[in-house]
């Protein structure tokens, strides 16, 4: 591997989740990207193809659960922090 590549791997995120060290309007600015990126892997996940498949259609429902629940406390928490504004 070159070093440009292993620059651009280094540098590469599909969204900003990391850990929350912020309060505020910068929490939220933290906090929105975690919860549109799990919501898309979700939307994507049951979105059906040509064949009228989806990804995660035999997905376990207390996963699927799981995941709808973290949106759900991304959404409190960013709302938390918006009512300190």
């Amino acid at each position: 591997m070159n070093a440009e590549l292993k620059k651009a791997f280094a540098g590469f995120k599909i969204n900003t989740c990391n850990t929350l060290n912020a309060t505020g309007i910068d929490a939220v600015h933290t906090i929105l990207p975690m919860i549109h990126g799990i919501a898309a892997l979700l939307e994507m996940g049951f979105r059906r193809n040509s064949e009228g498949e989806a990804a995660l259609e035999g997905a376990n429902t207390e996963l699927v659960a799981a995941a709808l629940d973290g949106i759900g406390f991304l959404a409190a928490t960013a709302m938390l922090h918006i009512e300190e504004l």
